[in-house]
């Protein structure tokens, strides 16, 4: 696995080999970035249950101001993020991981961000329904950010009262769906 585009194209990336972790698929990265292009220079990217850290590296490399990273293990997401400062030491200040479930985050951080990467074990659905729950309630999507959740193509994600379905787009067996604020009153 390594970073497909950007500044930092062809670092490669540490992640386990067991089913701990199931990192993004490059062609899946490659596409989502497409997607957010036009949403990436100078944004504050949140990555959450990031993993090994790719999907906001891959931000981070295409243009992305900050990326805060977040997981109830950030083992890999430290390696591979140690990577790029070790080669690229001005953006150490981009970067912050904070290990923490996302119920704990989300109670203790309300910082909004431009676009926030949603990538939880696919098994746990519940996470999906929690975040989205957490991400309209505490009001930490900026109002012209957009919200992917990597899942599996058989697990809905549902439209919420302050977040339309932009898009929905199916690799294989695994699905991005982008999700925009909308001023709802």
């Amino acid at each position: 696995m390594h970073i497909i585009s950007g500044l930092y194209k062809g670092l490669s990336l540490s992640y386990p080999t067991n089913q701990k972790f199931r990192p993004t698929q490059n062609r899946v990265r490659e596409a989502l970035m497409s997607i957010l292009r036009p949403f990436l220079q100078e944004a504050v990217v949140l990555d959450l249950c990031c993993g090994t850290g790719g999907l906001g590296l891959e931000a981070l490399s295409q243009g992305a101001a900050k990326v805060i990273f977040v997981d109830q293990d950030i083992q890999y997401a430290k390696e591979n993020t140690q990577k790029i400062i070790s080669k690229y030491p001005d953006v150490k200040d981009s970067i912050t991981l904070i290990k923490a479930s996302l119920s704990v985050f989300f109670e203790r951080h309300k910082t909004p961000a431009d676009i926030i990467l949603l990538d939880p074990p696919w098994q746990m659905t519940g996470l999906y329904h929690l975040a989205l729950k957490h991400i309209e309630q505490f009001d930490i999507l900026s109002p012209n950010g957009v919200l992917v959740c990597e899942h599996h193509k058989s697990t809905p994600i549902t439209a919420t009262t302050r977040l339309d379905i932009l898009s929905v787009h199916t690799y294989g067996d695994t699905a991005l769906t982008i999700l925009k604020r909308n001023e709802t009153p």
